[in-house]
This record gives structure tokens, sequence and C-alpha cells, in this order.
């Protein structure tokens, strides 16, 4: 096993550079953006705003939004869904299983892994248009329960395009299309060196995944972690100074970056989600934790990144 991307390139002695360097891409990529694409974001933001669609975003997240339409569509367009009748709801079940039962976690996982490999690992060769992939992508994604937030944001764009005549639709579909070919084309050439172990991941993984619940996230393309990347950054950007305002900050990690098994850990549920409490010195959620605790920064620990929203409405 290796990481599929390091921050550290092979002659660094930090990862300032890969900082640098994404501070740099990212004042370049929507500034570069051609006007046309330009114009129909910004239809799309008055859309949103005059049909009070979720709250309010920027410029720059509905850009992020665009990009992300046409890296999932050339990533999972042509993504197939084999189901029976059961299947759909076995995998349901299964899924608010894994939530009721937790003792039961490992035993539901592997009967979940093996359904959803069965399922939607499968591949069509159909010639689709990008507005047909652009709804089968969607519905592959509702079958994964992993793509909550996503789905909610395509849901909207799926709304604004429908107010289009079917061409006019399709056309901005291929414009998304063609950013994301530009976007990945700069992003190679920018992050490149980061993430050149990805692809040597995802074929030599294919056998120990099959049959995980989690073997989704293998499938992952290098356009995406670009896309990851330029997107924390962004968003990192457009939300500073409302961050800097806020008076009550927290953190959220993942439960996978915890050094100790559960029957070790000493996180305490307090009412809205488990709160570290720095019982490891080498466990990163704990070294997080006491770098940001004299900032009145708590830290809470959720159990997968699906559940992000699903934590916020908490608060």
């Amino acid at each position: 096993m290796f990481p599929t991307y390091s921050l550290y390139n092979d002659n660094e002695a930090n990862s300032l550079e890969f900082y640098q360097r994404l501070s740099e891409f990212t004042s370049s990529v929507a500034t570069d953006c051609p006007a046309e694409n330009s114009t129909f974001i910004k239809e799309f933001l008055e859309f949103r705003e005059k049909n009070k669609l979720l709250m309010a975003i920027s410029y720059g997240e509905a850009y992020l939004e665009f990009l992300m339409i046409g890296i999932f569509i050339q990533n999972y367009g042509n993504r197939k869904i084999r189901m029976s009748r059961l299947t759909a709801p076995m995998l349901n079940y299964l899924h608010r299983a894994r939530k009721k039962f937790p003792a039961l976690k490992s035993i539901i996982d592997k009967l979940r892994g093996w359904l959803m490999y069965k399922a939607l690992n499968g591949v069509s060769h159909e010639p689709l248009n990008p507005s047909k992939q652009y709804d089968a992508m969607i519905r592959w994604m509702q079958a994964t329960y992993e793509y909550n937030e996503e789905i909610r944001k395509l849901g909207i764009w799926r709304q604004w395009l429908d107010t289009f005549a079917p061409v006019i639709s399709m056309y901005i579909l291929n414009l998304a299309l063609s950013e994301a070919s530009r976007f990945t084309k700069e992003a190679k050439r920018s992050f490149g060196r980061y993430t050149k172990n990805v692809e040597s991941f995802r074929m030599d993984q294919k056998g120990v995944y099959k049959n995980r619940e989690d073997f989704l996230f293998t499938l992952r393309n290098e356009n995406e972690y670009f896309l990851n990347i330029f997107g924390a950054e962004l968003l990192n950007r457009e939300l500073k100074d409302s961050y800097r305002k806020t008076k009550n900050k927290v953190i959220v990690l993942p439960l996978c970056m915890r050094n100790l098994p559960e029957s070790e850990c000493k996180a305490v549920f307090n009412g809205k989600g488990r709160v570290c409490r720095q019982c490891n010195e080498q466990c990163n959620i704990g070294r997080i934790t006491k770098a940001v605790d004299k900032k009145n920064v708590t830290t809470y620990i959720i159990p997968h990144s699906s559940e992000f929203s699903k934590f916020l409405n908490a608060w």
C-alpha cells in the first residue's frame, strides 16, 4: 500500500511549495474561465436567488459546482446500475442498519460491500448525450448513499437546466465538460507530481477492495483529486472572512484519523457530537485538538465524511 497523493514532492523538505502552487493555481483558474461559462454561472446564481433554493452561494462556489458537473459526468456518466427488485430496498435497509446497530457494523458492511460491488460496479458502453449522462450519474450516486450533499447541489442545477430547451441544456453541459477538461489539463501540469500514485493505486488495489463497502472510493480518477484540492482552497478563501467573525468555532475530523480502536478512545458525546479528549499523544486527532485548544476551538469526531451534513443539522 502507498498513498495516492502526497504534499511532499521527492525533492522537497516540506509541503510549502505545494501550498504556494495551489494559491497561484486557484487565483488563475476561475479568472481564465471563458466568458460564456461565466455568463451561464451568473444566470444560475440569479435562478437560485429568485427561487430561494438552499442558502446563498458566491460566484466562486457556483463555479466549483459547474466544474464538479463536468468532472462527475466524465467519471460517472457511464456508470451502470444492475439491481433486481430486492437489491435497492436491501441496500437502503443495510445503509440504515449500520447506523442503528453499530455492534453489527462489520458484518453489515461485508454484506453491503458485496451487494454494492455487484450492483454499482458496471460500466455502460451505450452512447449517451450529456443530458442523459447527467441523469444516469445522479441515479448512480443516489444508489451509493455516499454523495448526499453533491446530489442536493446537482438537483438544483437540474432544475435550472430544465428551464431551457433541451438543446440549450445540452449545450451548457458540454461547456461544463469542456471546462472540466481545461481544468484537469492545467491541474495536471501544476499538481501531477503530487498525485502520481493515483492511477497505480487504482490498478493495483482492484482485487483488494473487491466486495468491500468502501470500494467506491477507489474508483476516483486523478481529476477528482484535483477538484478536491482546488475546492478546498477556493472555499477557504470564500469563507475566511465569515470564519474570522464567528465566535464559536469547531473542527470536524473523520474517525479514520484516530490512532486508537473504539474500545480505547476516550472521546465523549456532548449532545452534538463526539469531542476529543486528547487521550493519546500519537493520535492525529489528539494532536490537532491540542494545537487549537488555546484558540477555544472544539474538535469533533464523525464516523464518516458522508455524515458531515447530518452532523451540521444539530447546529
